[in-house]
C-alpha cells in the first residue's frame, strides 16, 4: 500500500510537470491532472488538498533539488581555490553550471512560476541564503536577486543562449563584484 501511495504521488506530480509543457497551471484542473496520471480523484485528494497543494509541494521538492546543488558549499580554502582557479581560466564556476543544468530540465516548471513574484522572491531568497558564504550580505543579496533575474530573462527568451555561455556571464559578473575578497582585502564602507 505505501509503495502504491508514493507511486501516485510521483504520478501526480509528474502529471503536472508534462501539463506545464503546454499550459500554464491557472488553466490546469485537478480533472487534467488525474487523466494524464491515470490515478483517481479520491487518490489525487489522499496526497493533496487541491491543485495548489500540489504545486507548494511541486516547488518545494524542486527548490530542495536545486538546494543540493549548494548544500555543501562552505567559504574555505577549497571553495576559494575553485573561485580562483575558475576566474583565472575564465571558465563558469560549476555551481553555476549545475544551477542552469536544474533550470534547463525543469524549464516549464521555471516558467510558470516566474509570473509568480513571490516564487521570484522565495527562489531569491534562497539562493542569496547559499550566497552568504561571501560573508558579505549585501554582495549575497544582490547576487542572488541579479542571478535570479538574468535567468527570468533566459527563461523568456526561451534559454536560446547555451547554458555554459550564460554561466559564463555569470562568473563574469560574480568576479568583478569578487575581486575585493579574492585579493583578501576588507570592503570598504562608505558614509
Amino acid at each position: 500500500m505505501e509503495k502504491n501511495a508514493i507511486s501516485a504521488r510521483w504520478l501526480i506530480m509528474e502529471a503536472l510537470m508534462e501539463l506545464l509543457l503546454g499550459s500554464s497551471f491557472d488553466t490546469i484542473t485537478v480533472g487534467a491532472i488525474v487523466r494524464k496520471a491515470g490515478v483517481s480523484r479520491s487518490s489525487f485528494y489522499v496526497h493533496f488538498l487541491d491543485k495548489f497543494d500540489l504545486m507548494e509541494q511541486l516547488t518545494t521538492k524542486i527548490l530542495r533539488e536545486l538546494e543540493d546543488h549548494y548544500e555543501t558549499t562552505q567559504w574555505n580554502d577549497e571553495n576559494k581555490q575553485i573561485l580562483r582557479t575558475s576566474f583565472n581560466n575564465k571558465v563558469p564556476l560549476p555551481t553555476t553550471v549545475d544551477l542552469l543544468g536544474h533550470i534547463r530540465k525543469y524549464e516549464y516548471f521555471y516558467r510558470d512560476r516566474y509570473r509568480e513574484p513571490a516564487f521570484v522572491v522565495r527562489l531569491s531568497e534562497l539562493l542569496g541564503s547559499h550566497l552568504k558564504i561571501f560573508k558579505d550580505e549585501t554582495f549575497a543579496i544582490f547576487l542572488a536577486y541579479g542571478t535570479v533575474g538574468y535567468i527570468g530573462r533566459w527563461l523568456s527568451e526561451g534559454l536560446k543562449t547555451p547554458a555554459n555561455e550564460l554561466a559564463l556571464r555569470l562568473t563574469n559578473v560574480a568576479r568583478l563584484s569578487l575581486q575585493h575578497i579574492m585579493l583578501e582585502e576588507p570592503i570598504v564602507e562608505t558614509e
